[in-house]
């Protein structure tokens, strides 16, 4: 999903639970992706560049701190500003010497 959010895709992907990933699918929507749910399937597309989002990762239901980097890849690209918060592991940004 958010591969196709990066380069204006049309894609299917089949055998999924839309309900898992409800977070993520709130947050691309709101960067501007079209989004349709099937029971077991989620179509996605992507006109133009994706708008500024923030995310702050949280445990299920919320958005997933495994999703934080695709969407930080997807919000380099985006058009305006994004914030990303991580509160699952204080330490993911810390610089290791």
């Amino acid at each position: 999903m958010a591969a196709a959010a990066m380069t204006r895709g049309n894609v299917e992907i089949e055998g999924v639970k839309p309900a898992h990933i409800g977070a993520v699918i709130s947050k691309l929507t709101e960067a501007g992706a079209s989004i349709k749910l099937g029971e077991d399937s989620i179509k996605i597309s992507m006109k133009g560049r994706p708008s500024g989002t923030d995310i702050v990762t949280s445990p299920f239901p919320g958005f997933p701190t495994d999703m934080q980097a695709q969407f930080m890849a997807v919000m380099s690209i985006a058009d305006g500003a994004s914030v990303i918060r991580e509160t699952i592991f204080e330490n993911r940004f810390h610089a290791r010497s």
